[in-house]
Order: C-alpha cells, then sequence, then structure tokens
C-alpha cells in the first residue's frame, strides 16, 4: 500500500511541474532591450535644455538622452554635460528606453586615452629533465 501512495505522488509532482506557466517570450525580449549597448561617433550638437546630446551618423544622427544618472568624463574626470561641445570624439553606453529613445548610461568625451603598454611576461624556466 505504501508503494501506491508513493507512486500517485511521484505522478502529482510531475502534473503540477507541467502545468506551471513559462515565463513568457516578451519578459525575455524586454530585459535584454534594457541592457546597455555601446555607442561611439562625433558629437553634432548639444543641447542643454532638452539635455540631449546628438550623434553624427553616415545616414542618420542619434539623439542621447542624458539623465541624471549618466556619468560624464573627459581625461578620467567627471565634467558637466555643457563642457562638452560639437566636433568632439563621444563613446559610452546606451539603454533604450519604453518610448524608444536612447538614454545614456556613461559618456567619454574627447579623445580615446592612450592604452599603457602591458608589463612584459616572464617565461617560465624549463626545468632540465634528469636521465
Amino acid at each position: 500500500m505504501l508503494a501506491a501512495g508513493s507512486v500517485l505522488f511521484t505522478c502529482n509532482i510531475i502534473i503540477t511541474r507541467a502545468a506551471e506557466p513559462k515565463p513568457p517570450a516578451e519578459a525575455k525580449a524586454e530585459s535584454s532591450a534594457r541592457r546597455p549597448s555601446p555607442y561611439r561617433g562625433k558629437i553634432a550638437s548639444v543641447d542643454l535644455d532638452a539635455k540631449t546630446v546628438t550623434l553624427e551618423g553616415k545616414t542618420r544622427q542619434r539623439v542621447l538622452v542624458v539623465s541624471p544618472q549618466t556619468r560624464i568624463h573627459r581625461d578620467g574626470q567627471i565634467i558637466a554635460l555643457s563642457e562638452a561641445k560639437a566636433g568632439e570624439d563621444i563613446a559610452g553606453q546606451y539603454r533604450r528606453m519604453e518610448d524608444g529613445k536612447m538614454e545614456a548610461v556613461s559618456m567619454r568625451i574627447g579623445p580615446k586615452p592612450a592604452a599603457s603598454e602591458p608589463a612584459p611576461r616572464k617565461r617560465k624556466a624549463k626545468a632540465e629533465k634528469q636521465p
């Protein structure tokens, strides 16, 4: 009698797990849409009133919305949006907002910093084989 009860209990668990709703594909697409994406280019214009930066483009211009959480840097120092000028290089990351606008997460204004030379690798001495 005990064996029949455990078989029934096992079947109940399997049925319960099969009936659980799976997360919709829309939730996965929405979470991936909120992941930051990289951008780079040249500044076409800066609108301090609207708090936007327009990037030059080959076919179209892109507009980045600057929020209070946006980190803006030049040469490793935090700067204000008002210090960004048209024609300067810009790179960073943005998130696509629900209304389709691009919200800047980070901005690096100016040329890319020179990469420091990596430290030379030390080669390990090979152990001599002894017969």
